[in-house]
């Protein structure tokens, strides 16, 4: 009985870890000084730099000049949705500083949630994007996530974009 138990559980640990593993998607642009001859068709890993414990896209993102954004919103609220529908939304963003705006990776909380965005520098005065895609299928109940956008942002490295609705079963 105590083997049935331990397998049991064992079992049920081990399914709660894959379906948490892939709970974060992400994606990486090149830098503004690759960002014409290097490709971003596949997703890296990110590396982190011995010298100064940082991952590679927050130490590229601090070695460009800082630009200021104003996002025109941060959250979205998609309302109720039926399981397996997917949400589509577009946070738009200005660059309001005097330097290239360079996005350098998006990492989402969850693998349901994919995000394109704006891969070329965003020049002074002008707008970018990022467009989120969520996947409800195999969620319900209220859903929060968090897209964070890693860039050469005035004062911090990242911005946290939220998109939270509720997935309603039948």
């Amino acid at each position: 009985m105590k083997k049935v138990f331990l397998y049991s559980f064992g079992f049920v640990l081990a399914l709660g870890m894959i379906a948490c593993s892939s709970d974060t998607d992400t994606k990486e642009v090149a830098t503004a000084s690759t960002a014409n001859t290097e490709s971003t068709a596949s997703t890296p890993t990110p590396t982190t730099n011995p010298a100064d414990n940082k991952p590679d896209y927050i130490r590229r993102a601090e070695e460009l000049p800082r630009t200021s954004v104003d996002f025109s919103s941060d959250e979205f609220d998609f309302g109720q949705v039926k399981q397996g529908e997917k949400v589509y939304h577009k946070y738009t963003f200005t660059n309001t500083g005097s330097e290239d705006l360079v996005i350098t990776y998006i990492r989402t909380s969850c693998g349901c949630t994919t995000p394109e965005y704006s891969e070329e520098p965003v020049k002074p005065g002008e707008e970018g994007y990022v467009d989120v895609e969520f996947d409800s299928s195999g969620k319900k109940d209220t859903q929060m996530k968090t897209i964070t956008v890693f860039g050469n942002f005035e004062g911090q490295p990242n911005r946290a974009l939220k998109l939270r609705g509720e997935v309603v079963t039948d």
